[in-house]
């Protein structure tokens, strides 16, 4: 098969995403993770939504507390304005200057323990991007390896490079972005 870079599996992705919803492609991507065990090494073969859980594969377990932490933090920014709420119906109206105070401790440690809980899942995410991007880029290496003399000057020294840095850089950043915010938009 031709060539393809992941940059442009990458921009074939965004584009596709006028077509279809992006948290659907997310929640496929993420099922087909944990389920499917089929393997290749062949990333330039490989579309982006199967080349990433073939990538993502030996970070299951991070990408799941990843979510794990993600969903915590939605469910804790939830429920603060539930506490706010209770702190104005039964703090306010009723002039209990005790439970003002109680609860509002209660929000703050909750905010605190939310701040650490998404420094946490950032830092997480950022190591499953970051050891994908390697994994992903010794692929290319690999693959670029075995190129022949002919192919090697028929793609130029410059477009090899660039596709094993810049455009392996750009599926970390998506990866990144995808495990942080993407994650959390449907939750």
């Amino acid at each position: 098969s031709e060539l393809q870079s992941p940059c442009n599996l990458v921009c074939r992705l965004l584009l596709e995403k006028k077509q279809t919803n992006q948290y659907y492609c997310i929640l496929i991507f993420s099922i087909y993770i944990f389920f499917n065990d089929t393997a290749t090494t062949e990333i330039y073969t490989l579309s982006l939504h199967d080349a990433l859980p073939i990538y993502l594969r030996p970070y299951r377990r991070q990408v799941a507390v990843v979510v794990g932490l993600l969903t915590l933090q939605t469910v804790g920014n939830l429920y603060l304005p539930n506490l706010n709420a209770d702190i104005i119906n039964n703090g306010v109206v009723k002039g209990n200057i005790g439970y003002i105070v109680r609860t509002g401790g209660v929000m703050l440690v909750i905010a605190l323990v939310l701040g650490v809980v998404a420094i946490v899942a950032v830092y997480w995410a950022s190591r499953v991007s970051m050891g994908a991007g390697a994994d992903i880029r010794a692929a290319v290496f690999g693959r670029v390896q075995g190129f022949s003399a002919a192919e090697v000057n028929r793609f130029g020294t410059s477009s090899l490079i660039t596709r094993n840095t810049n455009d392996v850089q750009k599926i970390q950043l998506f990866l990144q972005m995808a495990l942080t915010l993407m994650v959390i938009a449907p939750i």
